[in-house]
């Protein structure tokens, strides 16, 4: 069964209250990010394993979505993402099963942009982690060829847009 349904949830009172439904569809392994307070899902697999090239920003003062920029790379689920200050970037991710992808690309809220950076080094995967430190941008592990977890992570230069593996 696919859901639409969004939620907010509030830590403080511990309560979640309904929101307007995400209007891109049913879909799994979506994948999710927040910049200057607006949040943004896009992606995911619908039910035939296909991959969505689709991008939602939410509006939490509004509690409205409104659809940006299509992706201009290949459909795409199991992405992962970090952001640096008012950028995100996605790598990986498959387009339908294996073999995975290691592109790496740029979304820019304020101009509504995608940009392709520089592929993933560490290899085609699917269902990585990515995260930010000190303004820094992380990602690694994940599962390659759909059964090798891979343990490595690796540091993202914006500036030089270069990886540099780091300690496992």
């Amino acid at each position: 069964t696919k859901l639409y349904d969004f939620y907010e949830y509030d830590p403080s009172s511990n309560t979640w209250t309904k929101k307007s439904n995400y209007p891109g569809g049913g879909s799994f392994a979506s994948s999710a990010f927040v910049i200057n307070g607006r949040g943004y899902v896009c992606f995911g697999a619908n039910g035939s394993g296909a991959g969505q090239k689709d991008l939602w920003e939410y509006n939490p003062n509004t509690d409205t979505w409104t659809q940006k920029a299509t992706f201009p790379g290949s459909a795409r689920y199991g992405t992962s993402w970090f952001v640096i200050k008012d950028t995100a970037f996605l790598m990986t991710g498959s387009a339908g099963g294996a073999p995975y992808l290691s592109d790496v690309w740029m979304y820019v809220p304020a101009t509504n942009t995608w940009t392709q950076k520089s592929n993933f080094p560490g290899g085609s995967r699917v269902h990585g982690a990515g995260f930010t430190i000190n303004g820094v941008g992380y990602f690694g592990t994940g599962i390659s060829n759909s059964t090798t977890a891979n343990k490595d992570i690796w540091r993202y230069n914006k500036s030089t847009d270069t990886w540099t593996k780091v300690a496992d």
